[in-house]
């Protein structure tokens, strides 16, 4: 499996590029290629790819890949600022909905990380 393993550095690359160039400058990405206005085109593409970070959270828990639990709660912090900015930037309230989900469930991780440390430190009682 370490040839796959290397292979998938490949989209780790495109995504993170694609990702910093369309937060960045999308204007500048979408005029490299782009020749159309994208009505529902952009929302269909980011409910798509959150589609598969669903399934790439899924089988995380399914797994219990305990060693990929703090970076999803970490990288929520990154998404959370990103719609408190898209909000503050254009004004509408769909990002600042979209913020508030995020955040809840980062209270709610918080609390259970909060257990899940306070219950490893406590001795067991028999």
């Amino acid at each position: 499996m370490k040839n796959t393993r290397r292979s998938l550095w490949y989209p780790v690359a495109y995504l993170f590029g694609a990702a910093l160039g369309l937060i960045v400058v999308p204007q500048v990405v979408l005029d490299l290629a782009a020749t159309g206005d994208y009505e529902v085109f952009f929302p269909r593409m980011v409910g798509a790819a959150m589609a598969v970070l669903g399934v790439l959270v899924m089988i995380i828990i399914l797994n219990d890949l305990q060693v990929m639990y703090r970076p999803i709660y970490y990288n929520r912090f990154f998404l959370a600022a990103i719609f408190i900015w898209l909000w503050f930037d254009s004004g509408d309230p769909f990002f600042l909905i979209v913020f508030f989900v995020v955040v809840l469930g980062l209270v709610f991780t918080s609390i259970a990380l909060y257990l899940d440390n306070r219950s490893k430190q406590l001795p067991s009682v028999r």
